[in-house]
């Protein structure tokens, strides 16, 4: 079994690692130390592959071990599942259908309080000779744990097909800037089936996709130190806990301050500023799509979670287009399912409006984001700063008996 261990911690053998150094990449296990606290990993499958063996001696040969490498480890206070997808390994290796290894770390795996972070690198469909109907082993466990636990994807890599759901599966995906790519299927796909000639940073780059990748970073530390330690901070371990409190709660009660522009020009949420003396502090979520909407943000006032929701005037006037209502309706999900309050800074001119959104179902986003918020249980609080106009202006404060307005 040692032997099993040590030639599943080799990454498909010297060769195949130094390929990945060449990129510039390291292994699946150098991205959980990355992550985890040191020495706290307990990988869950390490043994999982197909081995060889010397029939007359019983020795082991090799071993060329599954794709994925999973456990549970720390990150802080938190105990997390880990999942990533070794690179090393080749196409042929991670897309054959099988009914083991992978259910483990992510199905059977959850407990229902544990958060789970995911390193996408690869997801390739290779031709294997023959066709077959393809499995979603543990999806069903992905989709339950979104509402259990705060589930974070780390884009790394390519990632494609199956793994391109899983990282749409989750309630915070970040990616690193020059090595993610994020899409359906690949350019040869693309131009086979849809006549178009797309590089692979125009079809799925990081800074090109609109309301899927909720956050950029420059390195894969960055995406470890932003998805990890930062946004797993405002949530809860899972969703039977209270929200984490930072610090000690401010003592005053907190204020807007005189706005940072003059009357008539356009604002964002950043122009309005808490008094100084009562500790706030943002982490903001899709700042690249939706952007008339500063809406995915999480915030702590006094040392206290809470979601807030805010438009940036800059970017169609602020009105409430299809990816904007989307974003609000992702955030209140998030801060029902965690409890979290939410404090949305009105300055609402209403809905989109035009030909383009029309063919965008914009009203029909724009409901979905009213349903999330009457659906909210944790608290609202809408502090008109400026418009409120129509039925999009409505839809920020009228939010039922539980809201305080100001």
């Amino acid at each position: 079994m040692e032997a099993m261990r040590s030639a599943a911690r080799e990454h498909g053998g010297p060769s195949r690692v130094a390929e990945q150094r060449e990129k510039g990449e390291p292994t699946a296990r150098e991205r959980i130390d990355a992550l985890l606290d040191p020495g706290s990993f307990e990988e869950t499958g390490g043994l999982a592959g197909e081995a060889r063996w010397n029939p007359e001696t019983n020795e082991l040969l090799g071993l060329s071990p599954h794709a994925f490498v999973g456990g549970a480890g720390r990150v802080g206070r938190l105990r997390a599942r880990r999942r990533p997808r070794d690179g090393p390994r080749r196409p042929r290796d991670v897309a054959r259908p099988q009914a083991g290894p992978p259910r483990g770390p992510r199905s059977e795996g959850f407990d229902g309080e544990t958060p789970r972070r995911r390193l996408g690198s690869v997801a390739t469909i290779l031709d294997l000779g023959y066709d077959y109907v393809p499995p979603l082993l543990g999806f069903d466990r992905e989709v339950e744990m979104i509402d259990e636990v705060p589930v974070v994807a780390a884009l790394l890599g390519p990632v494609v097909g199956f793994g391109a759901s899983r990282a749409a599966c989750s309630r915070f995906a970040i990616a690193a800037n020059k090595t993610a790519r994020l899409f359906v299927a690949g350019p040869p796909v693309v131009e086979g089936a849809a006549g178009e000639t797309v590089g692979n940073d125009d079809l799925g780059g990081a800074a090109r996709h609109n309301g899927l990748i909720d956050a950029v970073a420059d390195s894969e530390n960055d995406v470890f130190t932003a998805a990890a330690r930062a946004f797993l901070s405002y949530v809860p371990l899972s969703a039977r806990d209270l929200p984490p409190r930072a610090g000690r709660p401010g003592s005053r009660r907190p204020g807007l301050g005189r706005p940072a522009t003059p009357d008539g020009a356009p604002r964002r949420r950043r122009d309005y500023h808490p008094n100084r003396r009562f500790r706030v502090s943002f982490f903001e979520i899709g700042e690249r799509w939706g952007r008339s909407r500063v809406a995915s943000e999480l915030a702590r006032i006094g040392g206290a979670p809470v979601a807030v929701v805010s438009n940036d005037s800059r970017f169609d006037a602020g009105a409430l287009t299809a990816h904007a209502a989307a974003k609000q309706a992702r955030l209140l999900r998030l801060a029902r399912t965690f409890h979290l309050p939410a404090v949305n800074f009105v300055d609402q001119p209403g809905i989109d409006v035009g030909a383009r959104a029309e063919r965008r179902g914009t009203i029909r986003a724009a409901v979905d984001a009213l349903a999330a918020l009457y659906d909210l249980n944790s608290g609202y609080f809408a502090v008109i700063v400026r418009r409120c106009y129509g039925v999009g202006g409505a839809m920020q404060v009228d939010a039922g008996p539980e809201q305080q307005r100001f």
